[in-house]
């Protein structure tokens, strides 16, 4: 991820580096010492997981209707399904962003310590409806077999033991 975010200064080994550096600088088996913090960091783990799943929920069953197009999963084309501005979807990004916020305030202000438990759901379900109404592609949205850009079951790219599912099991 690092790589993706700066991808003039950082390549594989340097990101891998830099990630074995400050995993020794902040030593998080110290952290773990404290129940404490393990909960804080369950806690805050759980309230940001939540608004990722809502977002990804709410558009491909919402949105999309449960459509998804394949071959445009892999392309960089900007005429694609799946194309971001620089591969980034602001929309859900401004339903992540106040999604989390209520989420990491109910799992840590202690007036809500009663509903900490529930701050995975109260993300998703706040996420959801904020990416439904901030998303506003009513397009048509196809739903694209992959077969056209798969490996042939003969080649020698083919994954052995791979067999091929029956049209009619994935068909809706």
């Amino acid at each position: 991820m690092l790589v993706n975010l700066f991808p003039r200064r950082l390549n594989f080994a340097r990101a891998s580096i830099l990630v074995a550096i400050l995993g020794l600088v902040i030593l998080p088996w110290n952290l773990y010492d404290n129940a404490a913090v393990i909960q804080y960091f369950l806690g805050g783990l759980g309230a940001m997981l939540g608004p990722f799943f809502g977002i990804i929920a709410a558009d491909f069953w919402i949105v999309r209707k449960g459509r998804i197009n394949v071959p445009d999963l892999y392309t960089e084309s900007p005429s694609g399904t799946y194309f971001y501005s620089n591969g980034i979807n602001w929309k859900a990004m401004a339903a992540f962003v106040p999604a989390t916020l209520a989420a990491l305030a109910v799992a840590f202000i202690p007036f809500l310590q009663s509903a900490s438990a529930f701050s995975w759901f109260f993300g998703a379900i706040i996420s959801v409806v904020l990416y439904c109404m901030i998303e506003t592609r009513r397009g048509s949205f196809e739903n694209v077999s992959g077969e056209a850009i798969a490996v042939e079951s003969g080649s020698p790219h083919a994954v052995e033991g791979f067999t091929e599912i029956p049209e009619t099991a994935c068909s809706t």
